[in-house]
């Protein structure tokens, strides 16, 4: 079986004779050393990595905020103040 319960041993068996990386025949590939880590460390990476997809979306409209905000600075000194009334 390719994958593990999390009551399971995290690695598939190893055939001790032979500790391949890269089978050179037809049939080796069972005696490749694949590690599978345990579905409590695999949920641990998911939320890691979703927090820190909201933390990017959050960062992008800090920056968009800002840039917005240094733009309009800089073209308020270019241009000078509004003149009253204007929208």
């Amino acid at each position: 079986m390719w994958w593990r319960r999390e009551d399971e041993p995290h690695t598939l068996p190893i055939n001790e004779r032979t500790r391949a990386t890269h089978p050179s025949q037809p049939g080796q590939i069972e005696l490749v050393d694949i590690p599978i880590l345990s579905l409590t460390t695999q949920r641990a990476m998911v939320d890691r990595v979703q927090a820190s997809r909201a933390e990017i979306v959050r960062l992008r409209s800090e920056a968009e905020t800002v840039r917005r905000a240094a733009r309009a600075e800089v073209e308020a000194l270019i241009l000078g103040p509004a003149p009253a009334g204007a929208a």
